[in-house]
């Protein structure tokens, strides 16, 4: 599975991420986090990249590279799962939705110049309320926001205001579990699908963008 800042988080390299003051954090506690729209979990950053590391089966490792954007669209690429995947996003303030997703992608296409007026969004990534037990159905899948005002670390350092996503999926004989982790200001830093026996974590082991780090 897929679903991207400048980076208000941690550097990659330097350690950890400073935390908000305190009194902001107790001011957020229970109270969702209406205060930040969605497009903080998804920054539209061209030229950024995002290596994850991890460990499972198949293709332990992930290459995200956020190749056009043009507001409200994204157009990332995933390299490293066997094949090269093309992702679009529309990022609203209430919304990311998933536009495309195509396998075997090896071009320099900007998809985003081909979209429709109005574009049908295919999945919904993350929607508000931003607040626990939130759930929504989407592309035959389940998500429900599980956890929010997470603190987690994954080997590019400790984020805070991390959102945690449970996706399941409605066909009765896919038994899976899989966990989406998004950092405000980052966006995706860890994923992990658990099944009957097998267990697979991509975690965040450096980001940045490549323009500027030439």
């Amino acid at each position: 599975m897929t679903i991207p800042l400048i980076i208000g988080g941690c550097a990659p390299g330097e350690g950890e991420q400073e935390p908000p003051p305190q009194e902001e954090q107790e001011e957020e506690v229970g109270e969702g986090l209406e205060e930040f729209n969605l497009k903080a979990y998804l920054p539209l950053q061209e030229g950024m990249t995002y290596d994850f590391t991890g460990e499972g089966p198949i293709h332990p490792s992930l290459e995200r590279e956020i190749m056009f954007t043009e507001e409200p669209y994204v157009q990332i690429l995933d390299k490293g799962t066997g094949t090269n995947i093309v992702l679009v996003y529309e990022v609203q303030e209430d919304q990311i939705g998933k536009i495309i997703e195509e396998a075997e992608f090896y071009e320099e296409d900007n998809l985003i110049e081909e979209l429709d007026e109005e574009p049908e969004v295919q999945e919904v990534i993350l929607q508000e309320p931003l607040e626990e037990g939130a759930t929504w159905e989407t592309n035959d899948q389940q998500r429900e926001i599980v956890a929010i005002n997470e603190t987690i670390t994954v080997p590019a350092g400790t984020f805070y205001d991390v959102i945690q996503i449970r996706i399941i999926s409605l066909n009765e004989e896919d038994n899976n579990e899989t966990y989406h982790y998004y950092a405000k200001n980052v966006g995706l830093i860890k994923q992990e699908t658990i099944g009957e026996d097998f267990e697979r974590i991509l975690e965040l082991e450096s980001y940045g963008n490549r323009e500027v780090d030439e």
